[in-house]
């Protein structure tokens, strides 16, 4: 009989040599060999598929404003009349333009 102590370093050992990863060895004159990752197996079309459907751009989402009546961000201030849930919550600025400064 063998101390387990023997078969388990023997196991690790085995494990350790049989888990390597797969790489690619480029040589470049004058430098030192590099070492790339390979990827284990192919992605396949529909696995590449399923992980970008999240990335896609979205619509931003518009709500009507109930005061005004002017297209805002769902849970934003109106920037239009400073309203928010029926209230007013800023002061609306309006905006006072000369023409005559312009010119």
């Amino acid at each position: 009989m063998t101390p387990k102590g023997v078969v388990f370093a023997r196991r690790i050992a085995i494990f350790a040599a049989s888990n390597t990863l797969p790489t690619l060895r480029i040589s470049v004159p004058g430098q030192k060999d590099i070492d790339m990752a390979v990827p284990k197996s192919k992605i396949t079309r529909s696995k590449r598929g399923m992980r970008r459907s999240h990335d896609a751009l979205k619509a931003p989402a518009y709500a009507e404003c109930d005061n005004c009546g002017e297209l805002k961000r769902p849970h934003h201030v109106c920037g239009a009349c400073g309203h928010y849930r029926e209230r007013e919550v800023i002061a609306a600025v309006e905006a006072d333009y000369d023409d005559d400064e312009a010119a």
